[in-house]
């Protein structure tokens, strides 16, 4: 709902613009015809390049306002509600041995086998992936706070030092001095007390553990593929649908994008395809070939490949079908 709301309203606006762009158009020629005095025409100009002006400057100031509202909240969130819980625990006044003890009993208490993490998030490694990110992006920020802070420290004794050196603070001995005693403030700052953070090392500490259950739920999720061509006809047929949904508007993209998703959730994996026939086909109009499987009754081999089967059917995608020797 989301995007065609969004697509709405960038169409509206596009029309807008549109329009009044034809109208300065319309009025210049109006005004070299001779038909409409061209004091008229200056003041028409200018209301249209007010209304031009208006919502493209709201339009950037929108955009400009959502960037940062998702910048700061993806610092204080990794969008998971029960990882915002565990976040929770984190308040704390000071540095204290207290505060790292509940901290770790609080992460060991979410991680442990069969705890919150495996009832409510389980193996959905997209939720996994995303806390690694924020705790990774986390621990990251400060060095890369330090980092700029450094490179702009060093930009003014650069600075200062050229200024000197080109005779602008001539015979100004203290510029020299300031800016050796500002680099080297600049370079040895990073060490001072007010950028400890040992909170890192309890996100470190909850990443061991988080990259325990990363390990658990991909080594579950594995398949042992035997054959590329079969992983092949789900990509061939998802890249089909997409871009067949760039160029299809309202109902008809919402039901692309519903044929998208469950073309993304199938898994095509078997065991043995030794008992079943094998049906090689052109995937529609394209030069890529998808491959199907089919049991003793002729019908699918599995619930999956019924599925493929059924979007391939609704778009009329197969063509040039061959039969395995089987």
């Amino acid at each position: 709902m989301k995007n065609n709301r969004d697509t709405k309203i960038i169409l509206a606006l596009g029309v807008f613009l549109l329009l009044c762009v034809i109208g300065l158009v319309i009025l210049s020629c109006l005004s070299i015809k001779g038909i409409i005095p061209s004091n008229v025409v200056e003041y028409g100009k200018q209301i249209l390049d007010l209304l031009i002006s208006i919502p493209i400057v709201l339009w950037i100031a929108i955009m400009a306002f959502y960037f940062l509202k998702r910048c700061i909240k993806n610092l204080y969130s990794c969008g998971d509600e029960l990882f915002n819980e565990l976040d929770y625990h984190k308040m704390h006044w000071g540095e204290t041995n207290a505060h790292y003890q509940d901290m770790i009993n609080v992460i060991n208490f979410y991680y442990k086998e069969e705890g919150k993490v495996d009832i409510v998030i389980g193996k959905n490694l997209k939720k996994l992936y995303g806390r690694l990110e924020f705790l990774e992006r986390g621990i990251y920020l400060r060095e890369h706070m330090i980092t700029c802070m450094t490179s702009a420290g060093i930009s003014v004794c650069a600075a200062l030092y050229f200024e000197y050196a080109f005779g602008k603070f001539e015979g100004k001995i203290w510029i020299v001095v300031l800016t050796i005693v500002l680099f080297l403030a600049v370079i040895l700052f990073r060490y001072d007390d007010v950028f400890r953070d040992a909170d890192n090392q309890i996100c470190k500490y909850e990443i061991e553990k988080l990259k325990k259950k990363i390990s658990i739920a991909e080594d579950s999720l594995k398949d042992d593929y035997q054959r590329e061509d079969i992983l092949l006809t789900k990509q061939y047929v998802l890249r089909m649908l997409i871009a067949k949904c760039n160029y299809a508007h309202g109902k008809k993209k919402k039901d692309i994008i519903d044929d998208i998703e469950r073309i993304e959730k199938l898994n095509l994996y078997m065991a043995s395809l030794s008992d079943y026939k094998e049906l090689t086909f052109r995937i529609g109009k394209s030069d890529k070939q998808g491959v199907l499987f089919l049991d003793a009754n002729k019908k699918m081999a599995s619930k999956q490949y019924e599925i493929l089967y059924s979007v391939l059917r609704k778009y009329d995608w197969i063509y040039e079908i061959e039969e395995d020797k089987n």
